[in-house]
């Protein structure tokens, strides 16, 4: 094996959990701030979209992302036609760790 083989992944998964960690601290911190000084209709329904990932099994919810965001989903159009690639690619991973994760903050 040569270090590209074995320094590759390491690097990726570091980069791929120092991003996720600033997106945790600068949104969903905040988030669950404001969440917990409202009582509106519109704090829960977002309290309801942030807890919903929780209901779905991990493979459930990664085939919705990828049907979402795949290059045929209704995200995905979009986002290809704005050069953003979501599947197979490190912002994707990223944007993966969200739905699960945020629940937790």
């Amino acid at each position: 094996m040569n270090s590209e083989t074995v320094f590759f992944p390491l690097l990726l998964t570091t980069k791929t959990c120092a991003v996720s960690l600033f997106l945790f601290l600068f949104l969903a911190v905040p988030l669950s701030y404001w969440l917990a000084g409202r009582k509106s209709i519109f704090a829960k329904a977002v309290e309801l979209l942030i807890t919903l990932p929780l209901v779905f099994p991990p493979i459930a919810l990664g085939y919705m992302l990828l049907v979402v965001l795949g290059r045929n989903g209704l995200v995905g159009i979009l986002l290809e036609n704005l050069g953003l690639r979501m599947v197979f690619s490190q912002t994707g991973v990223i944007l993966n760790f969200r739905p699960k994760s945020v629940v937790f903050i």
